[in-house]
């Protein structure tokens, strides 16, 4: 009996653990009858239509104060779903999405975290090695230039969050404004916080600068949250083993 109680405990757990076992935070996981959307609010966005070429949605543009919003459709290697911004809805991944919208630093060796980031300790250790390699002042590098990576706590609305940063400055070029870009994210929930990303290439390009702030994660459904999903699996076995109890003694 005891035996039939370790396999049922065991069983729970890994059903309960699908989908779980990614470096992603179980906060932006989607699930059969729950949506997951990730708001943010726009700063500072580019005056003039800006090309998703990697989304390969055109041309968006936004206003300053309006929303970014992005819904989880799955979460693999990366994570796709539905990105709305200003005039733009697309069905992308996170990787594209950075690309885009200037997340990150496309050097000799591409970092782009995007939107997301997985939180467990080795995801992290690469995500740090591939941002200082991303901006390595090495031949061919074009985005050579000083990236730094830390540990702090950052506030928005009054609510602390616990984060890494990424800070990121181009070196001088010979026209146009260097690139400077500043990413947090939640260390928990593995969201960007924050953002502020500019450059300007010179001559007839337009300067690009896009600002946002984390406002929301929003979800629709009725799954519960793990940890209501880890109470039940704990109160179930518990009642299972004192009904096994129960009929072994009357027997």
């Amino acid at each position: 009996m005891i035996r039939k109680v370790m396999v049922l405990s065991i069983f729970l757990i890994i059903m309960t653990g699908i989908g779980v076992s990614s470096g992603y935070a179980t906060d932006i996981m989607p699930a059969a009858d729950r949506s997951t959307s990730i708001i943010w609010e726009v700063l500072q966005a580019p005056t003039t239509p800006v090309e998703s070429f990697w989304t390969e949605k055109g041309y968006w543009i936004t206003q300053p104060h309006s929303n970014m919003t992005f819904v989880v459709g799955n979460i693999d290697s990366d994570v796709t779903g539905w990105l709305t911004l200003g005039n733009m809805t697309v069905l992308t991944n996170d990787t594209m999405i950075s690309r885009d919208l200037v997340l990150g630093v496309w050097g000799a060796v591409e970092f782009s975290p995007g939107l997301f980031i997985e939180t467990n300790s080795t995801a992290i250790t690469e995500l740090n090695r591939t941002a200082y390699a991303s901006a390595e002042r090495v031949k061919w590098n074009y985005l050579n230039g000083t990236m730094h990576s830390y540990y702090d706590n950052y506030t928005i609305d009054d609510v602390e969050y616990d984060c890494i940063f990424f800070e990121y400055q181009q070196d001088s070029t010979l026209q146009g404004t260097p690139q400077h870009t500043q990413l947090i994210y939640s260390r928990s929930t593995g969201i960007l916080l924050y953002a502020n990303t500019s450059y300007y290439l010179g001559g007839d390009y337009q300067p690009y600068h896009f600002e946002i702030k984390f406002l929301t994660i929003e979800h629709y459904g009725t799954m519960p949250n793990q940890t209501i999903l880890y109470a039940i699996i704990v109160l179930g076995i518990i009642v299972i083993g004192a009904v096994l109890v129960l009929n072994r003694r009357r027997h």
